[in-house]
């Protein structure tokens, strides 16, 4: 079965539906003079039947044997019998979808329409067809791309990797197998102010919000030390810590990753706390974290010690590949943290700028009359951060010679929840049109039901 086929079946129910019109109005004037005609007929036949009843009286009246109908009885005589009918001719044979199709297809070539076109348009019209799509998108919404939409993807992909090559590059300068590498000077300027923020305004909260996963040093966590603590424990993690800190304070221990990927929980000596103390301690203890010079990780960043799969990034002169716990470790140690997790920030931003300005400036331009639907919103959306991370890894894999802290981690972040949200307005889109199509059918066939003669 061809792909246009439910077109090809209905343009050809549309060409026939206009031969039947065509046909009619050439018929309704004749059919007018019959019906005129038949009336006279009628009137006619009542005269007849009056003039019978008095014949009929006239041949009873001379003995003329008749019978119950007002016939002359004849001489009995065996009927002839009619030839069966066939059974066969009552029952319509039953017609595949594919044999209608192609004899769809067949009777519209034969009326010169173009096969390799829509065969719907072509029988509609370009005015009946567009407006037909206007209804539509004024029911439904606009969801169709042109050019414009097209360039200001492109436009916003292309800037974001823009920024991400020259503004966000890497959190410090450094050398990576060998060879120097300039850091973002977006992120060396806010460490470089950090410290004066942590010791005027936040190095009091350090004392007031001691918690048990805390601990720098220890056996009983392997790979455990000052540098890496904060990134082994999911009570630091900026989202995380609200769940998991919590529950660490309440129960008196620390959950960490260790340096094999893990999950370890360690008991304290530290008392268990209620849940609105624990949760006020886990939001002053990251604050009091936050501009130190290890900082802390970015959002879910802990989670990435837990895939103990090969990586595709070498760290060392031996060229062998490490696995993702090393290079979540090897990152926080160089400067990847919640700092410079805000200048990557600016990449999927900037997506989120353009594209949505340009949404909102195509919907004021549409004066309510064709509004651009969120489904068309979020499929723009999708694509430019989707070149947004291309972008990116692109960026680590030529510009930077696969340093891993060249990863955009909060493009990465913004991606799925974008993907997530195009495929919800989607559906949300398909429902509303298959209601609307439901409902339709549904009048039709109540409709039917009301004309139906009794």
């Amino acid at each position: 079965m061809h792909a246009n086929a439910p077109e090809t079946l209905v343009a050809y129910q549309r060409l026939r539906l206009r031969e039947i019109r065509e046909r009619y109005e050439e018929l309704d004037p004749d059919l007018t003079h019959y019906l005129g005609v038949e009336k006279n007929v009628s009137e006619e036949i009542d005269t007849l039947e009056v003039d019978f009843a008095e014949v009929r009286k006239t041949l009873i009246s001379l003995g003329v044997d008749l019978d119950a109908k007002g016939t002359i009885r004849a001489p009995d005589h065996p009927p002839t019998a009619l030839p069966p009918k066939s059974h066969s001719s009552e029952l319509p044979s039953t017609i595949e979808f594919e044999d209608l199709v192609t004899e769809a297809g067949r009777y519209l070539a034969e009326t010169g329409l173009d096969p390799n076109k829509d065969p719907l348009l072509q029988v509609l019209g370009p005015t009946e067809a567009s407006e037909i799509q206007r209804h539509y998108r004024v029911a439904f919404g606009d969801v169709s791309w042109d050019q414009s939409d097209y360039l200001v993807v492109l436009l916003a992909g292309f800037i974001a990797t823009l920024l991400d090559a020259f503004v966000v590059r890497i959190p410090l300068d450094g050398a990576f197998l060998g060879k120097m590498q300039a850091g973002s000077p977006m992120t060396r300027w806010i460490r470089e102010n950090s410290n004066s923020v942590h010791d005027h305004y936040l190095k009091d909260l350090e004392k007031a919000a001691k918690v048990p996963y805390d601990l720098s040093v220890g056996r009983a966590v392997d790979g455990l030390s000052p540098k890496v603590h904060r990134l082994m424990s999911l009570g630091h993690d900026p989202i995380l810590a609200f769940i998991f800190g919590t529950i660490d304070i309440m129960t008196g221990t620390g959950t960490y990753i260790d340096k094999h990927g893990d999950l370890r929980r360690v008991a304290t000596s530290l008392s268990p706390e209620g849940l609105v103390t624990a949760f006020l301690k886990v939001f002053l203890h990251l604050l009091s974290d936050v501009f130190t010079s290890a900082g802390i990780p970015p959002p879910f960043f802990t989670l990435l010690q837990l895939a103990r799969t090969k990586s595709p990034f070498v760290l060392g002169p031996s060229g062998e590949k490490v696995t993702w716990t090393n290079v979540a470790r090897y990152m926080y140690t160089h400067g990847y943290d919640l700092r410079h997790f805000a200048t990557m920030g600016i990449v999927p931003a900037s997506v989120e700028m353009i594209v949505r300005g340009w949404w909102l400036c195509r919907s004021f331009e549409s004066n309510g009359q064709i509004v651009p639907t969120k489904a068309k919103l979020t499929s723009m959306l999708m694509l430019a951060h989707l070149i947004a991370t291309s972008g990116n890894l692109l960026k680590t894999g030529v510009i930077f010679g696969m340093n891993p802290l060249a990863l955009n981690w909060a493009q990465m972040l913004a991606l799925p929840p974008v993907t997530l949200a195009w495929i919800s307005e989607t559906l949300k889109r398909d429902r509303s049109i298959r209601d609307k199509l439901d409902q339709e059918w549904t009048s039709i066939y109540q409709e039917s039901l009301h004309r139906r003669p009794c």
